[in-house]
């Protein structure tokens, strides 16, 4: 099947197929390398039925125009007709060049690795802002708002699930986020009095985080993994850079990395006053969506061991958050 998609880039048969197991996250999306004489290539097979074609287009033409400004971006390559993606097998694939390095910074962090990282978020930020542009509310902050104001009831709902589940990192996940629960409150009021007030909307990455930025020594050479792209604001992708990259977005590495940022895109003053209370929500709400989805919903994943890491991480963001 991988030969007959390969066929509409042209590519010759002899290059080399790699599976590679959750490379493609939790999306359900299908990571290939490949490898042949003219380079190395990432073929990525979407999920259905996300994304639909017209919402897969609109993320191309987005990484299309930020490859043409300079962005270390996962540019897509057209098939022999044309298109930015193929369909084959009831699915949409993509084909892309390589990127280069690795999601390394937790090994090596540094503040030339951090003001690189927003820079180049900036750089995103400005070429998708050609693309599209528009005003209005934030859908992800008002969504948030209605996430939180349920908070108290589903913590209850699954108190015994989880405090008695099998695995103890995921009753230690709900014993860090019951000690966090009121922050829960400050974060709904200050969100809601937001949510409400027009922002700049534009394409944003959403889930940019520590895996998703490559480095190169101490230059980002890739970022990846376009799949929750949509118009919100550029707010969203600080807050979760930083808060993976930092921590706490008001730590001065990450005020610094904000002020290195607004010298490439100025900050308007909601943009900023919103910065800490969608870190902090993310991180609640991010606890909370792992624990139904394991504990209520007991869904099953591949990997594992990515789970208990990704869930790790979000333990120690609660932790943090506690004692600040």
């Amino acid at each position: 099947m991988i030969q007959d998609v390969l066929a509409n880039y042209g590519l010759a048969r002899s290059v080399r197929i790699t599976q590679l197991e959750n490379a493609g996250g939790f999306s359900g999306a299908r990571i290939t390398l490949i490898e042949g004489d003219t380079g190395k290539y990432c073929l990525r097979q979407w999920p259905t039925p996300h994304p639909t074609q017209q919402r897969l287009d609109w993320i191309h033409r987005n990484l299309l125009h930020a490859g043409v400004n300079g962005c270390p971006v996962p540019v897509p390559i057209r098939t022999s007709q044309g298109d930015t993606f193929s369909k084959h097998n009831g699915h949409l694939w993509e084909l892309s060049p390589w990127m280069p390095g690795s999601a390394d910074f937790e090994k090596a962090p540094n503040s030339k690795r951090l003001l690189n990282a927003v820079q180049k978020l900036a750089e995103f930020h400005q070429s998708t802002a050609q693309v599209q542009l528009d005003f209005g509310p934030s859908k992800n902050m008002i969504s948030r708002v209605e996430q939180l104001t349920r908070f108290p009831a589903e913590m209850q709902s699954m108190e015994d699930q989880a405090l008695q589940h099998p695995s103890r990192w995921i009753a230690s996940l709900y014993g860090q986020l019951r000690n966090c629960a009121e922050l829960a409150q400050p974060c709904l009021y200050e969100l809601s009095q937001i949510a409400t007030q027009p922002m700049v909307l534009q394409p944003v990455i959403r889930d940019i985080w520590h895996d998703h930025i490559l480095f190169t020594g101490n230059e980002v050479s890739g970022i990846v993994d376009f799949g929750a792209m949509q118009m919100d604001n550029v707010a969203l992708d600080l807050a979760r850079m930083l808060g993976s990259l930092v921590g706490d977005v008001n730590d001065p590495a990450g005020l610094r990395a904000l002020e290195h940022y607004g010298s490439f895109r100025p900050l308007q003053d909601t943009e900023r006053q919103s910065m800490q209370w969608l870190d902090r929500s993310a991180v609640l709400l991010g606890s909370l969506n792992w624990l139904r989805w394991i504990v209520l919903e007991e869904r099953n994943y591949d990997d594992w061991q990515a789970v208990q890491r990704r869930v790790e991480i979000l333990s120690r963001r609660l932790e943090q958050m506690s004692h600040e």
